[in-house]
């Protein structure tokens, strides 16, 4: 049976366990990846505005027995890095990082906007090849933007903007928007069942082949936080 090796390479039957409560959802799922194909073997997606501290651990518990693995022979953890809510951002991270701490997994972040973009790269999903733009509704009348090439290399920093400012983006035509902010920018309705949240079950397969770093992931805040939070993030590990 393969595991992944220090750099990062694809060997048979990578084991992943795939977090993400930065938006409306607490979405968890383990997945096992070889060199075809993505197998699922269990998931929870819960929507949900608020309560992902609450309901994350005893959604990975579930996924976990579910799926028959458990966390000592995991190869990876995924987690999203934001942008997102402030709290949901710390919560995915914290978690995921706590988890690394217990078992000596290496935990793989990647941005909400690539999780999200991921749901685009099935042919039916964008089926004119067009490049993907990832809009996230930052509220306060703006929005968080990035935009990828059709097989999701980046075209752009992500940004935070007004949604007047987005929408005179002469990049904003002749593109699949996707996310929660998409219906500000454009009045074309994407194609049936293309997720507008990041789903764990959908971006688990893209962290096999990210490589490693010696350094964990951190957030990614494109504005600074409404509250002051209670704790570093660091704090939060030491109670998982």
């Amino acid at each position: 049976m393969g595991r992944a090796n220090p750099r990062g390479l694809i060997l048979l039957d990578m084991k992943i366990l795939a977090i993400d409560t930065t938006i409306n959802a607490c979405s968890v799922a383990a997945v096992k990846a070889d060199r075809s194909d993505i197998h699922l073997l269990a998931e929870r997606h819960v929507p949900m505005a608020s309560g992902h501290a609450e309901a994350l651990m005893a959604l990975i518990d579930e996924v976990m027995g579910e799926s028959g693995l458990i966390f000592t022979t995991l190869d990876r953890i995924a987690v999203t890095t934001g942008p997102g809510t402030f709290t949901g951002v710390r919560t995915g991270l914290a978690s995921a990082l706590g988890l690394s701490v217990a078992t000596k997994c290496p935990v793989v972040g990647l941005t909400t906007f690539e999780a999200i973009a991921t749901n685009t790269l099935a042919p039916e999903a964008n089926p004119k090849a067009k490049p993907v733009t990832v809009a996230i509704d930052a509220r306060r009348e703006e929005i968080y933007v990035q935009r990828f090439s059709k097989t999701l290399v980046p075209l752009s920093e992500p940004a935070v903007m007004s949604i007047a400012q987005a929408r005179g983006m002469p990049a904003m035509t002749n593109a699949l928007i996707i996310g929660t902010g998409a219906r500000y920018l454009c009045d074309d309705e994407a194609p049936a069942g293309l997720q507008i949240l990041p789903r764990a079950s959908v971006f688990a397969g893209r962290v096999a082949s990210k490589p490693l770093s010696d350094t964990p992931p951190t957030p990614l805040y494109l504005r600074a936080p409404d509250a002051k939070p209670q704790a570093a993030l660091p704090n939060l590990q030491k109670t998982i």
